[in-house]
């Protein structure tokens, strides 16, 4: 969420002698901190890394043994482990 706010901040050296900056600029700024796809690719890429870490860091909850995931992926699909 900070890297999507230092897109739309201005500094002051920016500013025309009026203390305007050209509206095509703001609307770059607002269009490059807004965009989400950055994000989401990002986020579907690193996931299941991440869900890996997850799913070994929890004790006491054993693996599915069908695949080797997370019991909440068993009793989804009804299957106990």
């Amino acid at each position: 969420m900070t890297s999507k706010l230092a897109a739309l901040v201005v500094d002051l050296s920016e500013l025309d002698e009026d203390g305007n900056i050209p509206i095509t600029e703001t609307a770059r700024r607002v269009r490059d901190g807004l965009d989400i796809e950055v994000g989401t690719k990002a986020f579907f890429r690193d996931f299941p890394g991440e869900h890996e870490k997850l799913l070994d860091a929890i004790e006491g909850i054993p693996r599915c043994p069908q695949d080797g995931r997370g019991v909440t992926g068993c009793r989804v699909r009804n299957e106990g482990p």
